[in-house]
């Protein structure tokens, strides 16, 4: 009974320092909006920047990250 008692603390411990939150780069959407230069081209006499929606690479879309406190 002492060594399941001991295991559960250990887990319990592990649990605690392991917590789900919504990810920083995404506020939990699991998509950002990302920048690209569109540079002068032949059919273009002037570049811009255009931007398009990309599945966040820190959740891999997800939108949750876990943190160890």
């Amino acid at each position: 009974m002492d060594e399941r008692r001991r295991i559960m603390k250990s887990f319990e411990g592990l649990k605690d320092l392991m917590q789900i939150n919504d990810c920083p780069q995404c506020n939990g959407a699991g998509e950002v909006e990302v920048d690209y230069n569109m540079t002068h081209n032949a059919s273009r006499d002037v570049g811009f920047i255009d931007t398009r929606i990309e599945e966040c690479d820190m959740c891999n879309g997800s939108g949750e990250a876990s943190t160890n406190a």
